[in-house]
């Protein structure tokens, strides 16, 4: 499924024309220069924030965030020992995120993935789509063992409205819980009339359609 951006990107999703402040190396004000305390920002790994810290409690402590692509990795580390080893430790996580997993982009939002048969509607089916974009982040190598299961209810009784959630999109990625996204419909489907009426009851009288089947 789409991996959004968790709490720790809130600044770069909420707040983009402040977010670069975070990747200056040095910033001077009334005469007086500041460097960026951010270990990262100069070791060419993709990090453009976010916060140092230390107290005595809690020791050597970063925020950080690094991106490649159109892929970005939060690291959250605490109770280093030193400057030094905060900035050997969090080079090493990000460093091993990017490498021990990998993307695919599997669906756009709004992409058709299926039809499902509409009970007595003016059309006989209707499209099924994400509600998001999906893409695909599992462990590397991993990306032949995922499964992906469609679920839908069939046939669907009309009226449909577009945007109404009529089935799943169900992502099995080894070694990580599965994921769910809705699929909506694409378009609206009103009732059918006379013919669609009297066609949907020689069907059922024939037996080749049962409302509410499970698809």
């Amino acid at each position: 499924a789409q991996h959004g951006f968790g709490q720790g990107d809130r600044g770069v999703t909420e707040f983009p024309e402040h977010y670069p402040l975070f990747a200056e190396t040095e910033f001077t004000w009334d005469g007086i220069t500041q460097p960026n305390r951010n270990p990262l920002l100069d070791l060419g790994i993709g990090a453009d924030g976010l916060k140092t810290g230390h107290t005595q409690e809690a020791g050597y402590g970063l925020a950080a965030s690094a991106k490649r692509g159109n892929r970005r990795v939060v690291l959250v580390v605490a109770g280093l020992e030193s400057t030094a080893q905060r900035k050997q430790e969090s080079e090493r996580l990000i460093t091993w995120a990017f490498r021990a997993f990998e993307t695919k982009d599997l669906y756009a939002a709004g992409q058709q993935i299926a039809e499902i048969p509409v009970w007595i509607g003016a059309e006989s089916k209707v499209a099924i789509a994400p509600a998001q974009d999906v893409t695909l982040l599992v462990p590397t190598g991993t990306l032949a063992d995922t499964k992906i299961t469609v679920t839908h209810k069939s046939p669907i009784t009309a009226p449909v409205s577009q945007g109404d959630e009529l089935g799943t999109l169900e992502i099995a990625a080894k070694g990580l819980p599965p994921v769910s996204v809705p699929l909506l419909a694409t378009n609206d489907v009103a009732e059918g009339g006379l013919l669609a009426r009297l066609g949907a009851a020689a069907q059922l009288l024939l037996g080749s359609v049962l409302p509410g089947e499970d698809g």
